[in-house]
Order: C-alpha cells, then sequence, then structure tokens
C-alpha cells in the first residue's frame, strides 16, 4: 500500500490576469510526494467565474501532457481525470492546463479535491491554486503555413520529418511554449 502526501509545488502560478481566449494556461501546479499510484484526480473550478470560462483542462507532468482535454462539469465544475496510473517514488510535481474561454471580470482558481491511489493513502487535500482573474483583450493569433515538401516517411521509421511549417505571429508578440500533432 502507498502514501502520498499533496502539497503546492514550488513554482505554483501567482494570482495574475489573463486574456479571454489564453489557451495552454497552467493554473495550479502540485506536488506528490511519497510512493504510490495514483490512478484518478479530481479537480473542482471555484471563483466568482463560471464554468463556461474553461473550454478544456489538461494534467500534464512538466512538458508532458499526461490526458486529453476534459470539460468540467456544468453542474458541479469538478473535472475527474481517470485510469492515470501515475507512479510516485519520492516527489512529483503535476499541472493543471487550461484553455480559457472566459468572460471579462470573472474570477476563476482550482482546488485539487480528490486523489485515489491504486492501494493506500492520501493526506493534505484539499489543494487550492491562485485566482486567475479575466482581462476584457483577447490574445493575439498566430498563423500557421505549410513550407517546404517532404518525403513519404515509411511507418516505423525513426526520426522521420512529419511536417515542415511556419508560424507567425499576427497581432503582436507571441510565446511558443508546446506544439501538439493531431
Amino acid at each position: 500500500a502507498g502514501a502520498i502526501s499533496v502539497s503546492i509545488a514550488p513554482g505554483n502560478p501567482a494570482a495574475t490576469t489573463v486574456t479571454t481566449n489564453t489557451q495552454g494556461f497552467e493554473m495550479l501546479r502540485v506536488r506528490l510526494s511519497g510512493t504510490g499510484t495514483i490512478n484518478e484526480m479530481t479537480l473542482k473550478r471555484l471563483g466568482a467565474g463560471a464554468v463556461g470560462d474553461i473550454a478544456n483542462v489538461y494534467l500534464y507532468d512538466g512538458a508532458t501532457r499526461m490526458t486529453s482535454g476534459k470539460s468540467l462539469s456544468a453542474a458541479t465544475g469538478d473535472v475527474t481525470f481517470a485510469n492515470l496510473s501515475i507512479s510516485v517514488s519520492g516527489s512529483k510535481d503535476l499541472s493543471v492546463v487550461t484553455e480559457f474561454t472566459g468572460v471579462a471580470g470573472n474570477v476563476n482558481y482550482f482546488s485539487l479535491t480528490a486523489v485515489k491511489l491504486a492501494s493506500g493513502t492520501v493526506s493534505g487535500l484539499p489543494i487550492n491554486g491562485n485566482n486567475i482573474s479575466t482581462a476584457g483583450a483577447t490574445s493575439g493569433r498566430l498563423d500557421v503555413t505549410k513550407t517546404g515538401s517532404i518525403p513519404n516517411p515509411a511507418v516505423g521509421t525513426k526520426g522521420a520529418q512529419l511536417s515542415e511549417f511556419k508560424l507567425t505571429s499576427v497581432t503582436e508578440g507571441a510565446l511558443v511554449r508546446r506544439i501538439t500533432l493531431l
């Protein structure tokens, strides 16, 4: 049987203001300490905002996305990530990352309310993030343009080039943290 203690991780986002269409925004970073296998995590959206302010919620381990995007329950504001099988031996930091579709003036934050292990106990819950306010402005835009010509790689080829493209910031400066290939 395992035992996991939950706490706020170093680098947890401070209270801040984001634009109404912010994508890939880290809202909470938690540290899981101990030994065990995490099978399920439940988060609750809280604050003076609305469930509709957040389109999708993801769990990340560093730069690695652990889950597909999940919607918040319209009735409760909860989101549960099941079948995780995340092994912890020592400490592991996980991030709650969101896509905003917010309304100006709304304030949201997340609380980690439940963690289920394969077997064992969890302590330190709930853990709350900081207030994230939504500004009246929207974020800039990136245009993606196909460039170059790509050979037809064979299935199973390691290190094969799959695409070549250019990202152009249209309305303001941009920072790209991650790209997901579908």
